[in-house]
């Protein structure tokens, strides 16, 4: 913090569609080179973890599942690279249902909001669920 002000960002990393790891791999890159340069708020594009135009790839387990994967690994980044605040967009399923949600973690908590409910994680992964 200098004079009162957080240092803020917006990353667009390269991203393949439907490569869940290559993308985590990208974002964590972004979040390097924020930390480099005194970020500690630091936001990415909706679906960044999937890619935006996946299709009928959304309802394919093996692309969920390596989402969240991805969302680990960019959770364990986040925690070593002291920023205060990191987010990114995702896909979620919550009792069955999909939701275009958001992954976010602030300093030590972390969480997934969906727009129909609150899935509450830790920094493995989303470990329970909540109707909003």
């Amino acid at each position: 913090m200098k004079d009162g002000f957080i240092k803020t960002a917006a990353a667009a990393p390269e991203l393949r569609v439907a490569d869940p790891k290559y993308n985590a791999e990208k974002i964590v890159e972004c979040i390097e080179k924020a930390r480099g340069e005194g970020v500690k708020v630091l936001t990415f594009p909706e679906l960044a973890i999937t890619g935006a135009t996946c299709g009928h790839l959304y309802y394919q387990r093996h692309l969920l599942d390596a989402a969240l994967e991805g969302l680990r690994g960019y959770w364990r980044e986040a925690a070593e690279a002291a920023l205060k605040l990191v987010a990114v967009a995702l896909l979620c399923t919550l009792a069955g249902a999909f939701a275009d949600g958001a992954a976010a973690r602030y300093v030590g908590l972390a969480g997934c909001l969906a727009v129909s409910g609150l899935a509450f994680a830790d920094a493995g992964g989303c470990i329970s669920a909540a109707k909003a």
